[in-house]
């Protein structure tokens, strides 16, 4: 049986396998951890880098085809390796960053609308990613007292609040189970000299007044905090984080209640990683 998954550049350039391009058996679904050893037992699991390898099968209708498709599956892998930038294999809902490094090829006399490569791919960590995005949708008339928020949880990939409610609230599920990583992106609104965003039993804080159109993007995997003003620029704001709580906190499994005030709104992407993508 064919493998049905896709290759994207960062560029956003796309081969997809199925049709013109055809990969059978490969080995990207498998996975192992490095460790140490101390003591006669295994410690310190880690990830690291891993190499794959791609079979992979051109065929095209015409020899014009056949020709095209070659000198485009060249360019799309290569574009990512002159300008240090990985590309993402996409399997599902999951996504590996990874560089296609080298490629072999054969068969490609015998038949010229044909033609073999054993690709070989090299990726940092060898983790599978989902990306699981919600927005929380902010009032301009900001938090009054009165009444509850209003949550719609099952039917938008958002949640709305009443400009009536002293604390605005919304949930988010995170479905792996353990806790992951994620970013986050606070857009100025009237948000004020201090942003405050509470997910589950845990508080994010930091004191910076975002500029009017800009945004604030807080990655909790890499433990940076960027504020991007309308023009481009963009400013390290690390030190402006509140540092008796840990701001870059995961996300725990499961129904997790989001609170903040309501001036400003928001996005949480969370970061689901695995060592396989998730069988469908």
């Amino acid at each position: 049986m064919l493998e049905n998954f896709k290759y994207v550049n960062h560029l956003g350039e796309t081969i997809q396998f199925g049709t013109k391009y055809y990969a059978n058996y490969n080995d990207l679904r498998d996975y192992s951890w490095k460790y140490d050893t101390e003591y006669e037992r295994a410690v310190n699991f880690r990830r690291t880098i891993v190499k794959k390898s791609l079979p992979i099968i051109i065929k095209g209708a015409t020899v014009a085809e056949s020709l095209a498709l070659k000198n485009s599956f060249y360019a799309t892998v290569e574009k990512d390796v002159t300008a240090f930038l990985p590309g993402k294999i996409y399997i599902g809902d999951y996504y590996m960053e990874c560089f296609v490094y080298e490629n072999k090829k054969s068969n490609y006399l015998i038949d010229k609308t044909y033609m073999t490569i054993a690709a070989s791919v090299v990726s940092n960590t060898g983790l599978w990613v989902r990306e699981i995005s919600k927005d929380f949708v902010y009032s301009e008339g900001g938090a009054t007292p009165g009444k509850a928020t209003k949550d719609y949880e099952y039917l938008y990939e958002y949640d709305y609040a009443l400009a009536s409610s002293t604390e605005y609230g919304g949930k988010i599920t995170n479905p792996h189970f353990a806790a992951v990583d994620w970013t986050m992106t606070i857009n100025s609104g009237n948000a004020g000299a201090s942003v405050e965003i509470t997910i589950g039993s845990s508080l994010h804080k930091f004191t910076y007044t975002i500029p009017t159109g800009g945004y604030v993007v807080i990655n909790s995997k890499e433990k940076t905090m960027i504020a991007v003003a309308a023009n481009g620029t963009q400013t390290n704001i690390f030190n402006t984080r509140d540092k008796t709580n840990n701001i870059f906190e995961k996300i725990a499994s499961g129904l997790n209640t989001v609170s903040w005030n309501g001036a400003y709104n928001f996005n949480i992407t969370l970061m689901v990683e695995r060592g396989e993508p998730e069988w469908t």
